[in-house]
């Protein structure tokens, strides 16, 4: 009898385990780690747009400064959604332009000796040399401290600008 009432408890502990596992395995997908920074955008983003997971904010400063959610939609999709200043998303589908690495790569073949870079992303580059236009920000710093702030055109992977900062401007010192 006693052995009876010990394999219940058992058997009864490991179906609650199991549900608990299976819980944590179903909600850990949607779980991020923004920040509260970034969170109203993230909020805007998942409510107004086809995103259904965040995985990261990045700042975009092509223009005026504009976040960039990178996630997946709810078919598992690779996406990004361009927030602009004015609440305007703008979302796009990775699959739909230059991929990030193809952009890091036309970079380091137009710029061999660009240094090491420091961030890449997506946004709208409003610049008066060139029309607003979907753009890869590719940021590097170069031997001597300045930092090279290249936009590529993600659909096209042309550059369309670049600028170095002098030498007195640094952004930190290492």
């Amino acid at each position: 009898m006693p052995r009876n009432i010990l394999y219940s408890l058992l058997a009864a502990f490991l179906i609650v385990l199991c549900i608990a596992v299976l819980g944590v395995v179903s909600i850990m997908p949607k779980l991020t780690s923004i920040d509260a920074q970034n969170q109203s955008v993230v909020e805007l983003a998942l409510a107004d747009s086809p995103l259904a997971h965040a995985q990261k904010v990045q700042w975009f400063t092509g223009g005026a400064a504009e976040q960039t959610v990178v996630g997946k939609d709810a078919l598992g999709r690779a996406m990004y959604v361009i927030a602009l200043p004015d609440q305007q998303l703008i979302p796009v589908y990775a699959s739909s332009i230059v991929s990030a690495k193809s952009a890091v790569a036309t970079f380091l073949r137009l710029h061999p000796d660009g240094g090491s870079i420091v961030s890449t992303t997506l946004g709208l580059l409003k610049n008066a040399a060139v029309p607003s236009s979907l753009s890869w920000e590719i940021v590097s710093r170069l031997p001597h401290g300045q930092f090279s702030y290249t936009f590529l055109s993600a659909q096209t992977d042309r550059q369309l600008w670049n600028f170095v900062t002098s030498d007195t401007f640094r952004l930190w010192d290492q």
